[in-house]
């Protein structure tokens, strides 16, 4: 008799759990119809250009934390993919060269097709 309340209770409790999930996702998809927006805000562009400038400057990350206020992993993030992108908006060639070498190592072939379909510097932001 406790062992079938057990998995009575068990089954309540899943059921309970899968409403819950219903209602999350329903209310989720509400808020993205209404057009209101998901997630953490991106930090203001603003900061993270003064922040890059700080580093540029050198200052440290704790230095370019202090001043600006943006934290040391955004910070890190947007000088690395300042690095890899350059002003118009394409991949660095120093950047494909390493990313190809990787592939090329990593994987044991050829890239000829990829290389010759993305020229070096040329490579699109998708």
């Amino acid at each position: 008799m406790g062992r079938m309340l057990a998995h009575f209770l068990a089954a309540v409790a899943e059921f309970e759990r899968e409403l819950i999930r219903e209602r999350v996702r329903s209310g989720l998809a509400n808020a993205k119809a209404k057009g209101n927006p998901l997630g953490r805000p991106r930090a203001d562009s603003s900061r993270v250009q003064k922040g890059l400038l700080l580093l540029d400057q050198g200052k440290t990350y704790r230095e370019a934390f202090q001043q600006t206020g943006l934290s040391v992993s955004t910070l890190v993030r947007a000088r690395r993919e300042k690095k890899i992108l350059r002003e118009d908006g394409l991949i660095n060639p120093a950047t494909c060269m390493l990313i190809c070498g990787w592939l090329h190592v990593c994987w044991g072939y050829p890239l000829l097709v990829w290389y010759a379909r993305y020229p070096i510097g040329h490579l699109p932001l998708t």
